[in-house]
């Protein structure tokens, strides 16, 4: 599975993969407390891409981006230029 190297990267990534098939992806996040590092996940079962990151700073990215997943993933009728809209940047 590949790791995004930069965040731009990896929320593209994210969102073209949430936007192909949006009733089959999912997210997780994992923390590894040895090396104080937080590993977020996103798949389709077709493509994944994952990010790791040490920076608290990037919590609150990483929040930014599951709430616009969650928010499409639970709105009844959603049309597709909401759905396509680009989610909020930290």
């Amino acid at each position: 599975m590949p790791y995004a190297t930069t965040w731009d990267d990896f929320a593209e990534s994210a969102r073209a993969i949430f936007l192909a098939h949006p009733s089959r992806t999912r997210h997780s996040w994992k923390y590894r407390g040895k090396d104080g590092a937080l590993v977020f996940k996103v798949t389709n079962d077709v493509k994944t891409v994952k990010y790791r990151t040490t920076s608290r700073a990037e919590l609150r990215r990483l929040e930014d981006l599951t709430g616009w997943m969650m928010e499409r993933m639970t709105a009844e009728g959603v049309d597709d230029e909401e759905l396509s809209a680009a989610p909020p940047r930290a």
